[in-house]
């Protein structure tokens, strides 16, 4: 190959180094080995002398300072070597230590309880000095990437020009970490610095962790010590929000899927009711609800998440079949008792932050239950399709069809109480049915999607049904698509990193830092939430298989039509024909089915008519365009019309 170049009159040449820049690599070489030299010393005499001898101290100070040295002055290198990674585990070693020693301290009966006062101390000062220390660390990392101090590292790429893409994304990692960092000592100074588990303040770990998920949302890490958080709180349900967010990103953490088994298991050994047993092939009846006063809620005010975690465990973990009804209709029984609450309460129960960061406000909950239905789908079809590790726990067609009739059948119950609150366009739902429907619009394209059996049909009926009037609703109150404002909303910040929703994401600006947007409910953002909702619903008409049996847009009524009623339309489309003869219900039958057209079927001509109305709303010059009446869509609840009952009543006529 060499001789092929030469003769091409290619040279291949080695390259030049100039000796400073040999000079320089050589130095930061002899950092290294200095600070591995260190920590081979620290770690021999700290089983000597433990880790509050002089010495010992000594040595972890100096291999430090080296980490800090080559993560400060040398990007390249650190990212490399993962010099990040060395650096924490020193410290994790150290807290270790303390851990261990003071384990065996318990256990003595003399002198116990002094020595173990003396460790805690020792620990609390050793996590104070190294918070002292992450904290010093992201500050110089900022500078020796040129980042202004007032500009924040979150905002992305772009935000300085002079700063590289590249660096600013090793900007953005290396923060990251650090804040991961800090928030695991936060939480080691709680675990170990205050005996009262009870008074135990998780706020700061939980602002680190976020801060990180905000800097870097590809990564896993800080979502899975969120869900450990959780688990502090005995919040079972925020626990396997973050563990399905640290599972579906681009970096997943490595052992947020056995947490999130173990999570499962933990939920399944409480006992449950089996009253309350749903009914698949009627999936808009009510559970029977009486007398429910708002202190009835607050006594099970954690009733219906701990159940919804329990729904979901059926689809990760070995269960009958048998069973899923009666879990089921326990947490829709749940569900519909908190939505049978006036809005402010419903909005109350909503929140998940509260003891976490109290600053951190809004209908966190929806939005969460929405991320957990989505991700167990996905996780179902993927292992179907991948056979993927998580094989063993069989993810057969059955569950895939329960998966979905229940995001169907739980998002419907959403749908029906977004509709009963007031402002409808101001609802606090509607981000989490903004995510469903866009969602919605990418998994129509997939096989699974248009498999015909019948719990999973008459769940996506009676959810299509809802979603028409909702969008009715919309209509009546003069409801359209108003704004081109790509913008991330609330809810895409919140969910940025969150692989099943992406493609959604791919068109929005991110730029506007999401502390400047923490209200989802602002006029704003409610009319952009509104059109991304009505833009979703025409993807959805035009989608050109598989939906087109549930929702669809017929041109000669100007509407959008829902299967959740065909009956009714059928019985108005035959009581219209009834003075057919059978002459002309021959000439009929003899036509052939393709010059057949049914009345409310889509034609191409308004298939054509709904893809421009999509084009318009996706102007990306944002001109104000005028647009014709016959190209309005009106959304009613009405029926798809079927040919083939059309067909058999003309048999029937005729005989």
């Amino acid at each position: 190959m060499s001789g092929d170049k030469r003769a091409s009159g290619y040279v291949i040449s080695a390259p030049v180094v100039h000796n400073n820049a040999m000079g320089l690599l050589n130095d930061q070489k002899s950092v290294i080995v200095e600070a591995v030299n260190a920590e081979k010393q620290l770690w021999q005499l700290i089983h000597s002398k433990g880790p509050m001898n002089t010495d010992v101290q000594e040595l972890y100070r100096k291999a430090r300072s080296s980490y800090e040295e080559i993560i400060v002055n040398d990007h390249e290198l650190a990212e490399l070597q993962d010099i990040e990674y060395s650096l924490w585990k020193l410290h994790y070693k150290h807290i270790d230590e303390f851990r261990n020693r003071i384990r065996k301290a318990s256990v003595q009966r003399k002198g116990a309880n002094l020595e173990n006062e003396t460790l805690l101390e020792g620990l609390k000062s050793f996590v104070s000095e190294a918070t002292d220390f992450y904290q010093n660390l992201i500050a110089k990392i900022r500078r020796s990437y040129g980042l202004p101090k007032d500009v924040s590292v979150s905002s992305g790429i772009g935000i300085s020009r002079s700063i590289e893409s590249a660096d600013m994304g090793r900007c953005q990692f290396s923060c990251h970490r650090s804040l991961v960092f800090l928030g695991d000592l936060a939480r080691y100074r709680e675990l170990y610095g205050n005996p009262d588990a009870q008074d135990r303040k998780w706020s700061t770990a939980a602002r680190h962790y976020l801060d990180a998920s905000l800097i870097w949302p590809d990564s896993g890490n800080p979502q899975n010590q969120l869900a450990v958080l959780a688990t502090y709180l005995g919040d079972e349900f925020l626990a396997l929000y973050h563990c399905t967010r640290s599972l579906a990103v681009k970096e997943p953490f490595p052992d947020a899927w056995n947490n999130l088994i173990l999570l499962f298991e933990k939920n399944r050994s409480y006992g449950l009711s089996d009253k309350a047993i749903f009914d698949f092939s009627k999936p808009s009846k009510r559970s029977t609800i009486q007398n429910t006063t708002v202190d009835d809620v607050l006594t099970e005010q954690f009733g219906i998440w701990p159940l919804m975690v329990r729904v979901m465990g059926f689809f990760y973990v070995k269960s009958s079949l048998e069973e899923f009804p009666g879990i089921f209709g326990s947490s829709i029984s749940q569900l519909e008792t908190l939505f049978s609450l006036d809005d402010v309460h419903v909005k109350t129960f909503l929140e998940s932050y509260q003891l976490l960061d109290g600053a951190r406000k809004g209908p966190f909950r929806g939005l969460q239950l929405v991320c957990v239905l989505i991700f167990t789908v996905q996780t179902l079809l993927e292992s179907k399709s991948q056979k993927s590790s998580h094989a063993k726990y069989k993810l057969q067609p059955a569950l895939i069809q329960r998966a979905l009739a229940s995001a169907y059948i739980i998002m419907g119950r959403i749908v029906e109480r977004c509709v009963m609150g007031n402002p409808l366009d101001h609802s606090y739902l509607l981000p989490s049915i903004l995510v469903f429907v866009e969602w919605l619009v990418e998994f129509l394209d997939k096989p699974e999607s248009s498999e015909a059996d019948e719990i999973r049909i008459n769940a996506a009926s009676y959810f299509f049904g809802v979603f028409v009037n909702f969008l009715n609703q919309l209509e009546n109150m003069g409801c359209e698509f108003k704004s081109h404002d790509f913008a991330a909303l609330w809810e895409d910040h919140e969910l940025r990193g969150f692989l099943p929703v992406s493609q959604s994401h791919e068109c929005l600006d991110f730029s506007t830092d999401r502390e400047s947007r923490r209200e989802y409910g602002d006029n704003h953002e409610c009319e952009v939430r509104i059109s991304r909702i009505l833009l979703a619903s025409m993807k959805i008409v035009n989608k050109p298989s598989g939906s087109q049996s549930l929702i669809f847009y017929e041109k000669m009524g100007r509407k959008i039509y829902a299967a959740e009623a065909k009956e009714l339309q059928c019985k108005r489309d035959l009581e219209a024909i009834e003075g057919v003869s059978d002459s002309v219900g021959r000439d009929l039958l003899h036509n052939s089915p393709q010059n057949i057209q049914s009345p409310c079927e889509p034609t191409k001509e308004s298939e054509v008519k709904s893809k421009e109305a999509i084009k318009y709303n996706l102007d990306v010059d944002r001109t104000s365009t005028h647009v014709e009446e016959e190209e309005v869509i009106l959304f009613k609840p009405i029926v798809r019309y079927n040919l083939h009952h059309f067909k058999i009543f003309l048999l029937q006529l005729k005989k």
